[in-house]
């Protein structure tokens, strides 16, 4: 099994808020509370509160739904080969 992370880029500190991941049946499989910024603005986080979400404990393939406090959400997917696509725009 492989580390998966994302990290997420914010105008607001969203220090304390807390997160959930979502399966496809809407269950809630991990949680936690966004600790302090990992950095400010620097020339790879372009803006200034930077936070990491780890979900390396998923390792069912499917769709997720990650939600931040009461009203942000995203989505994100665990693949079998998740950068087999680099191959092909590389080549192709």
């Amino acid at each position: 099994y492989s580390n998966k992370s994302c990290i997420l880029l914010s105008d607001e500190n969203l220090k304390s808020q807390t997160w959930t991941i979502q399966n496809h049946l809407a269950e809630i499989i991990l949680q936690g509370t966004l600790d302090k910024s990992l950095s400010g603005i620097s020339a790879h986080t372009p803006m200034p509160y930077n936070y990491e979400i780890d979900f390396s404990s998923i390792h069912t393939i499917g769709k997720y739904k990650i939600t931040i406090g009461k009203s942000k959400e995203f989505y994100i997917e665990i693949k079998d080969h998740p950068t087999d696509f680099l191959v092909t725009d590389m080549v192709g």
